[in-house]
């Protein structure tokens, strides 16, 4: 009946399995390990050809959209890039993020939020503040 849109969708769903360009077989021998204390913007994500383990981008960390060599922004935030022809942007909070529980125990409304607390500990000479579990905390 739609025999155009019946083809877009087929294109999109099998592009969406693809890896991005520039992914070659995995080599799991070949990641990078992650630092030794986990990562401050919350657990690991898979990097964009979905081969290895890395540490998400955080508020304010620059990251790229696609591509072999992304840095994914963290759970509650996106790329934004200041104009289309630009290749990098920085993470930000979605609207409508989620609240997360901090390593000094106390509950964030957002990764934002928790970034601007842990900067503040670490100018006091205080421990930096990680994600400990995403959602409120003791639930």
């Amino acid at each position: 009946m739609f025999p155009g849109l019946f083809l877009l969708v087929l294109f999109y769903a099998s592009s969406a399995s693809h890896p991005p360009r520039g992914c070659g077989p995995c080599d799991p021998s070949r990641c990078a390990p992650l630092p030794i204390g986990g990562c401050s913007s919350g657990p690991p994500v898979r990097d964009p050809c979905g081969c290895c383990e890395m540490c998400a981008a955080g508020p304010g960390d620059p990251c790229s959209p696609r591509g072999a060599g992304a840095a994914r922004c963290a759970a509650g935030l996106e790329c934004t890039r200041s104009d289309r022809k630009s290749k990098t942007g920085v993470c930000v909070c979605k609207s409508g993020s989620f609240p997360v529980c901090g390593s000094d125990g106390r509950g964030y409304e957002s990764m934002c939020e928790l970034k601007e607390a842990s900067a503040r500990a670490v100018d006091e000479n205080k421990p930096e503040i990680r994600v400990k579990t995403h959602g409120r905390c003791g639930h």
